[in-house]
């Protein structure tokens, strides 16, 4: 999924409202570890080549506080 941090969008000027990410893409090439270069419709003018997180799966939780 794309992050929606540092997109620009015309038709939802209030941040607030807007979703966190948008819709799966499908990597064109692997750049290096963690950049991934993506295959994005001609409607989205952005830079292709974006970071990519690693998700890590928690086995246990061993603090927490409840408030």
């Amino acid at each position: 999924m794309l992050s929606t941090n540092d997109l620009m969008f015309k038709k939802r000027p209030v941040k607030k409202l807007m979703e966190k990410y948008v819709e799966l893409y499908m990597v064109e090439k692997v750049v290096l570890k963690n950049v991934v270069k993506l295959k994005l419709p001609f409607s989205i003018k952005i830079y292709p080549v974006v970071n990519r997180v690693e998700e890590e799966e928690v086995e246990k939780i061993l603090n927490k506080r409840k408030v």
